[in-house]
């Protein structure tokens, strides 16, 4: 299926101009810069009658920012008796394809592209076994018979380093223990060869508890962070309060560090969006290989967007920074951070007013490394409102997580399921910054 890019808001960008301020609210002479941000024509991606595309995932060719690819499920029964995956490739000549896996049951996809250009998406099955599709042309075509990687996994996630290209697949796992018992585990698999072939690295126990991985970051060929959340005990009561953890290799993921804590509080009532964390480059001439660990997610209630950021690979942990505005009754889920190769880093998340019933994606802004943030601009031109059915249920922001990606050394695109026809379609847009 192939079709060109229809605009939705036409020959319109928005131009706004934000101070950024510290996390207190009050401007501060040493941090205080003005940055102009401008969005462009948003556009309809991909819908269909009848069902819903939720849950989108974004990579963009490092090669070329003008060709990307989403991977996404589609609900094709209103119960979740099927659920497929799609995938849609976008390319210079502005030609979009989409091709749908085929799949009784698909989740969690996931996207990266190779050092070679090659887009490479994983997808979890309906046994709990990972699927890695990779197309040698782009995203033109893709193999009918996927890489299979075997085990009872969950919210599988790839991360690529771009210096070697080593790509890691990360996921959480549930095995039995030798007592029998059943256990969380991080799953770490690598490949050195672009996605042909994945080497199983280690299965890591934590704790008795359960728990997810979250988004993984590899910083270099070797080092790898890994943070999780955990979410019950092992008696299957929910926590009080869930704690996010970081676990480090230095080996390519053969071994793991212990768990250093990245905070306590994060939301726990549901549904709940991913939590994000991301790289930041603070390379400077007395330190050039210096990153800074940011960390986001929601605050308990879907009250607010907390950034908690680490200048020592996740030892202690500054926050939390609120990203958006202090709202009394605000609703905001599924925070998603990127990060441009300058060190820009924008956070985008759903954000739902005080009192209202609908909700937009709204975009924050940084170019001091996470440290502040102007004032979040709305990066839909419509809101999205709740739909009465199964999947606006589950899926009240179009999934658990959203799509974002740094385009340009100033410039994010993103990608988003919303349900403003009553539908859930996918929409992207891209956002630039210029500082003063």
């Amino acid at each position: 299926m192939a079709w060109r890019r229809t605009s939705v808001r036409c020959g319109t960008v928005l131009v706004f101009v934000v101070a950024l301020v510290t996390p207190s609210g009050s401007a501060s002479p040493a941090a205080a810069q003005t940055v102009e941000l401008g969005v462009s024509d948003e556009q309809l991606l991909a819908a269909e009658p009848g069902v819903a595309i939720v849950e989108p995932h974004l990579a963009v060719n490092p090669a070329d920012s003008a060709h990307f690819v989403v991977a996404a499920m589609v609900i094709t029964e209103p119960d979740f008796s099927m659920i497929d995956c799609t995938i849609v490739s976008a390319f210079p000549d502005e030609l979009v394809t989409r091709h749908d896996l085929g799949l009784e049951q698909c989740g969690d996809p996931w996207v990266v592209f190779n050092t070679a250009g090659e887009p490479l998406v994983s997808v979890l099955t309906n046994e709990g076994n990972i699927a890695i599709y990779r197309s040698p042309d782009g995203g033109r075509t893709w193999p009918s018979e996927p890489l299979m990687i075997d085990g009872a996994h969950d919210h599988p996630m790839m991360t690529v380093d771009g210096e070697s290209g080593t790509i890691y697949v990360v996921s959480g796992q549930s095995q039995r223990s030798a007592a029998g018992r059943l256990r969380s585990y991080v799953s770490v698999g690598r490949s050195v060869d672009g996605g042909r072939s994945f080497r199983q690295m280690s299965t890591t126990s934590v704790s008795n508890m359960s728990y997810e991985a979250m988004t993984p970051v590899a910083v270099s060929d070797s080092r790898l962070f890994v943070p999780l959340q955990d979410h019950h005990r092992s008696d299957g009561e929910r926590v009080r309060m869930r704690r996010a953890w970081l676990l480090e290799s230095d080996d390519g993921g053969r071994t793991m560090s212990a768990p250093r804590l990245i905070n306590e509080g994060c939301n726990r009532s549901g549904p709940v969006g991913w939590p994000s964390m991301a790289g930041v480059p603070t390379r400077s001439p007395a330190n050039p290989g210096s990153y800074r660990l940011v960390w986001v997610c929601e605050q308990e209630g879907h009250d607010g967007i907390a950034l908690f950021r680490s200048d020592d690979w996740g030892e202690s942990w500054v926050g939390p920074t609120r990203v958006d505005e202090d709202r009394d009754g605000a609703w905001t889920k599924i925070p998603t951070i990127a990060v441009a190769p300058g060190g820009t880093v924008a956070v985008a998340w759903f954000d739902r007013s005080p009192g209202e019933e609908c909700h937009a994606v709204r975009l924050a802004a940084s170019t001091d490394a996470a440290r502040t943030f102007g004032a979040p601009i709305a990066i839909s031109s419509a809101q999205s409102c709740p739909v009465d059915s199964d999947a606006g249920g589950r899926f009240p922001a179009g999934g658990d997580y959203a799509g974002l990606v740094a385009i340009a050394h100033d410039a994010f695109l993103a990608v988003w399921s919303d349900a403003r026809s009553g539908e859930f379609r996918l929409y992207q847009a891209t956002v630039s910054l210029t500082p003063h």
